[in-house]
């Protein structure tokens, strides 16, 4: 089985391995301690930033929901770029918080331009934040955050929030370089550990906003502040060796919450085999494997929906020449092939299946089932289209 999925995505060995160890000690014992300080050490490494890393317990959207209820109160204005399913999400997030969306919407396959986004900003000086998606899987496409980063030095009240929930560990990251005041994301896609974690990254600028609202933060577990106040005590108690159960430190409440152990863990060995492979090296391997992917599917015929110059190196969306119906598609690649794909049609390659011994397996299973459906395909084609990728941009003497 081979799982060519957008999430939860096949974890990584080394993953495993640590996974498969027993806890010893409690989360408020020096080991834990000593575990977190290098997953966020590794997660600022890897993000090119200073900002505060928090570790929540949840899924990437608790992130996402905790960052907006802790940065915004009742009719504050957002303008959101909806550039795929997870661009909405942001949007309705902002209107379950009691804020106010400003969307704009992406034609489908394409990305936000940032002139878009400073005519709005222009246009309206009460927005007081800028939310989008870095990497839209629904579309298989990429946003020009490098650049909308840039551009809104020009604006240096407004908060810029990136959900980098799929794009960590697949695409480069520059918070401070690109003035990123709030990236969410999360460890079950690209860096193929456990789900159950949202990992938050907050500036001093988006702590300042925080700091001076008008009004309470109506929660404990999504409230940003109480977070910063265990991780900021697990540092403390590291420092100074003394002994105690963080999750006290919190001034809201007489226990507040703290992460899961064992996902941290497991999310520190992913990081580590990362990091030892080599940022540059990560980023080629995707880029490489959904350029393999979507040169396939040109050669058996299908369509891709992104445009080729923002196209996601994490995730493809493939487009039909007749409609098909899902669940038969994606159950017959998995019974008779023993390949999982993503829902709507979607090759994922996230983390270490980007690599040809996963993508040119699904290539096979992709023309095998297109047969099974009736499509005109020439067995081998999308291979043999795909290996000629991965022999111009891949070291096979690495395999």
């Amino acid at each position: 089985m081979i799982n060519m999925s957008c999430g939860q995505t096949s974890l990584n060995p080394e993953c495993l391995k640590a996974l498969s160890k027993q806890i010893f000690q409690p989360i408020y014992y020096p080991e834990y301690w000593s575990t977190e300080i290098a997953v966020v050490d590794m997660l600022r490494k890897i993000c090119h930033t200073q900002n505060d890393v928090l570790l929540m317990a949840g899924s990437a959207t608790y992130g996402e929901e905790a960052a907006m209820l802790s940065l915004l109160e009742p009719g504050d204005k957002v303008l959101t770029v909806n550039s795929g399913m997870y661009g909405q999400v942001l949007t309705d997030l902002t209107k379950i918080v009691g804020a106010q969306p400003i969307e704009i919407k992406v034609e489908e396959g394409k990305s936000v331009e940032p002139s878009i986004i400073r005519d709005q900003l222009e246009l309206d000086p009460e927005i007081k934040m800028v939310a989008l998606v870095y990497a839209d899987t629904s579309q298989g496409t990429v946003n020009p955050v490098p650049e909308i980063g840039d551009m809104m030095r020009d604006f240096p009240d407004v908060l810029l929030m990136v959900d980098a929930v799929s794009a960590l560990a697949a695409l480069e990251l520059r918070l401070d370089e690109w003035r990123i005041d709030i990236c969410c994301t999360s460890p079950q896609k690209c860096v193929n550990a456990p789900q159950g974690l949202a990992i938050v990254f907050v500036s001093n600028r988006a702590w300042a906003v925080i700091k001076d609202r008008k009004t309470p933060i109506n929660s404990l577990c999504m409230d940003l502040t109480v977070w910063k106040e265990y991780h900021d005590g697990v540092r403390v108690a590291s420092t100074t060796g003394q002994w105690q159960d963080i999750s006290t430190v919190t001034t809201k409440c007489v226990h507040g919450p703290s992460p899961s152990y064992s996902l941290v863990y497991g999310l520190k060995a992913s990081l580590e085999a990362i990091l030892f492979e080599g940022l540059e090296n990560v980023y080629h391997r995707h880029s490489s494997a959904s350029k393999a992917i979507r040169v396939a599917l040109r050669a058996l015929g299908l369509g891709v929906k992104a445009d080729e110059e923002v196209a996601a190196p994490m995730a493809t969306t493939i487009v039909f020449p007749k409609p098909v119906d899902w669940t038969k598609f994606a159950s017959k690649m998995l019974m008779d092939y023993g390949i999982a794909i993503a829902g709507d049609f979607r090759i994922g390659n996230m983390g270490f299946v980007a690599d040809p011994r996963y993508v040119i397996p699904t290539i096979a299973a992709l023309e095998s089932t297109l047969l099974d459906f009736g499509f005109p395909v020439e067995l081998g084609a999308g291979v043999k289209a795909a290996h000629c990728v991965f022999e111009e941009t891949y070291n096979f003497q690495e395999i």
